[in-house]
């Protein structure tokens, strides 16, 4: 009955001293998404890869000069998401998918030590391709803001915590780095507005008055020595965010017999021995005011015989006819006519103002002959969106 007893305490001794959990498995592998609030899943979206570019999946992604995708460093502050897909010495143009949600969850592994206190800071990256980390002690760039943590791990070194966006690229998930405000065009003032940090102008500022005493507006439009700077009035911000590139991925299928263009995995697709059939891009995220500069056709096509791609983006009137809104057929690509991966372009001769009660969309016309085949899998979009 001793013996007994003793093994009983010794259980119970043990299960006292065991910790609830285990320390945290040091392996950084960049930010994958975690679910929207509430959710599990995350949306994506196709884009084209800039030249000699290695980005494996987790890895931060941004937009360079081109609209094109390179790896995000610890020093940048707006990035578009975190790539889905990977590339490896990319040529210009390569298909890349990238996790862009601005509302959705990541989970990325800390590089130090993570508090509770943490949860709500906005912080910065760190690490190269493949190892990326969530930097919880650096405040200087801030992409992204720790709003949780795993469960499943110990709170302390190299737990995996859950951040989101702050400045994408596509949309503003968060606070990020609004220290710095720069405004062009007219800024004009009728009411109260309170500014701490650095406040840039140009063009006119009329209305209303500054009031603060460190502050001076010189000639050129430049306001120096702000603090805390007050201005009365209404407050207008004018300008507009230039060259957006926006994914549609919408389409419609006039024909759906089974022998015609069809939809498969999200892309549209043309079987062999086809003659001259359409299927059409919707183009659903543009407004009225927008200005299309371009679009992009994405996709590949594979050549057993004879076959042809063309795109024209048209605009369609409320009794359905079509025309080129450009006037001058810069409106289309110049046509596919042999198996390969393709991003065909379209640039307009001048931007084009999206009008009211109209619709938009990108017409394709395949023809196929035996062994071909064609998958388009949407259209990037480039607007300036006032």
């Amino acid at each position: 009955m001793k013996k007994y007893v003793s093994t009983i305490v010794a259980i119970l001794a043990l299960a006292v001293a065991a910790p609830a959990f285990a320390a945290n498995a040091d392996n950084p592998d960049g930010c994958k998404p975690y679910g929207l609030f509430g959710q599990f899943s995350a949306s994506f979206g196709a884009f084209e890869a800039a030249a000699s570019q290695t980005i494996v999946e987790g890895d931060p992604v941004k937009f360079d000069g081109s609209r094109q995708i390179v790896i995000a460093g610890a020093t940048d502050s707006q990035i578009l998401g975190f790539a889905r897909t990977a590339v490896t010495s990319s040529s210009a143009g390569d298909l890349i998918y990238v996790y862009n949600d601005p509302n959705a969850v990541y989970q990325c592994q800390c590089s130090g030590t993570f508090a509770i206190t943490m949860i709500g800071t906005d912080v910065d990256l760190e690490g190269t391709t493949g190892i990326f980390e969530v930097n919880e002690n650096a405040t200087t760039y801030k992409p992204v803001k720790i709003v949780g943590y795993n469960h499943s791990d110990s709170v302390g070194a190299n737990t995996r915590v859950l951040v989101t966006l702050n400045m994408s690229s596509l949309g503003h998930g968060g606070t990020g780095v609004h220290d710095d405000l720069a405004i062009l065009d007219d800024l004009v003032i009728g009411d109260d507005v309170t500014i701490g940090g650095t406040l840039g102008v140009t063009g006119a500022v009329t209305g209303g008055s500054f009031t603060d005493g460190t502050a001076t507006l010189d000639g050129s439009g430049n306001l120096t020595g702000v603090a805390n700077l007050g201005a009365t009035g209404d407050f207008t911000l004018g300008g507009h965010k230039l060259s957006q590139a926006l994914f549609m991925g919408s389409f419609d299928y006039p024909e759906e017999d089974g022998s015609e263009w069809w939809g498969v995995a999200g892309a549209a697709a043309l079987p062999a021995s086809i003659t001259a059939k359409a299927c059409y891009i919707n183009l659903t995220g543009i407004k009225a005011g927008d200005e299309i500069l371009s679009y992009s056709i994405i996709g590949k096509s594979i050549e057993g015989a004879a076959l042809t791609l063309d795109a024209t983006l048209v605009e369609v009137a409320l009794d359905g006819t079509e025309s080129d809104p450009t006037g001058d057929g810069t409106n289309a690509i110049t046509q596919i006519d042999s198996g390969l991966s393709f991003t065909a372009v379209a640039a307009f001769s001048a931007p084009y103002t999206v009008l009211a009660n109209k619709a938009y969309r990108i017409k394709l016309l395949g023809t196929t002959a035996g062994g071909d085949s064609i998958v388009v899998q949407g259209a990037n979009v480039v607007v300036n969106r006032k």
